[in-house]
């Protein structure tokens, strides 16, 4: 039943991992229609740079679940790298307490700030000025899709210190 659970949180990571990375191209289409805009033509948008950012940003909240699930995290190899998998898996226990203290933080904090940014239909004050509230809601959102992976992470520790091995 565990290793079902764990198998589907990590289908969930993958595509949203997926979703996420196919943002890269318009954030690449934008870059580049506003260097040429600009450079070739000296006129450059208004909003072509904010778009990319937005993008960008939801890019990196449905990718951070992705991520964790293919250990692309920054992690301290010099120590952990030495330890059987079995020790990796009670010091990743421990230090996984923070994560989750953090995850929960972000998301109840990016739940209220996207709330409150949502009733109150909240733009981005720009020239472009275009609603800000929707992407607002990804911070939440992939707090939780990080979450998530992360309990994935901890029931597999949890297999790997009870039985010696990884799901």
């Amino acid at each position: 039943m565990v290793s079902k659970l764990i198998y589907l949180v990590e289908g969930i990571s993958g595509w949203s991992g997926k979703i996420g990375s196919w943002l890269i191209v318009p954030i690449s289409l934008f870059t580049l229609l506003e260097v040429v805009l600009r450079y070739f033509f000296n006129s450059p948008t208004n909003w072509a740079s904010e778009a990319t950012g937005y993008l960008f940003g939801i890019m990196c909240f449905l990718a951070g679940g992705y991520c964790l699930r293919h250990g692309m995290h920054v992690k301290m190899e010099i120590i952990t790298g030495r330890l059987s998998q079995r020790r990796r898996a009670v010091l990743e226990l421990i230090t996984s307490t923070f994560t989750y203290l953090f995850l929960i933080m972000l998301l109840w904090r990016g739940y209220l700030f996207a709330l409150e940014a949502t009733v109150a239909f909240e733009r981005s004050g720009t020239e472009w000025n275009p609603p800000y509230w929707p992407f607002v809601w990804f911070l939440p959102i992939g707090a939780f899709l990080l979450l998530l992976q992360e309990l994935s992470h901890l029931a597999s520790n949890l297999i790997c210190i009870a039985k010696k091995e990884r799901p």
